[in-house]
């Protein structure tokens, strides 16, 4: 007898029934049947392929409530974190990298420059002093 541990405790889930979570479980339950009361209740008016176009849109908002989790989120959680962030308390965020390399190639170049300045003045120094003698 083989029991599978997952290597992540935390991302466990208990399956109630066909591998499913209780969570996806009952909003998958609540699609279906939202889906076929609206099915029942429209097919007069619309027929089949309206009304299958109609229990999709109606449905699938509801069975994603229990399937989608990003960043181990639930849907509602992440809806609530996006409006805080985008809406309520939006704020700017300004990057500005410091590219060393750059920096340091700029002190190099200049030090460079620096040591020809010297050498050219110490030449004009010594010409100066030749002619004067």
């Amino acid at each position: 007898m083989e029991v599978k541990v997952p290597r992540e405790v935390r991302k466990y889930q208990e399956s109630i029934m066909l591998g499913l979570s209780m969570r996806q479980f009952f909003c998958s339950s609540i699609a279906v049947g939202v889906a076929v009361l609206a099915y029942f209740g429209l097919r007069d008016t619309l027929g089949n392929e309206g009304v299958s176009w109609v229990c999709i849109v109606v449905a699938l908002p509801i069975a994603l409530i229990g399937f989608v989790t990003y960043h181990e989120m639930t849907l509602e959680r992440f809806a609530l974190a996006w409006l805080k962030s985008e809406v309520l308390m939006p704020k700017s965020i300004w990057f500005a990298s410091d590219n060393y390399m750059f920096l340091a190639y700029q002190e190099y170049k200049l030090g460079k420059a620096n040591i020809k300045k010297r050498k050219k003045n110490k030449k004009i120094r010594k010409k100066k002093r030749g002619d004067r003698k």
